[in-house]
């Protein structure tokens, strides 16, 4: 299962209005799937009752 919660910044860029675009088309959808992840509390209660198998990767990505 892939977990992804995207953390954006973006006001005054270039991008913004694609952003405002995009977050108009997730907001009804946000919090009502199986891999959503509100904040780093919910994060730490999730990995603490998480068992990875061999293999498995948990894995972090800071865009600036």
């Amino acid at each position: 299962m892939v977990h992804v919660r995207p953390i954006v910044n973006t006001i005054g860029s270039p991008t913004y209005e694609l952003a405002k675009y995009v977050a108009s088309i997730l907001t009804p959808i946000v919090g009502k799937t199986s891999s959503y992840i509100k904040d780093s509390n919910q994060y730490v209660e999730f990995i603490k009752h998480t068992k990875l198998n061999l293999g498995d990767k948990i894995v972090s990505f800071d865009v600036v």
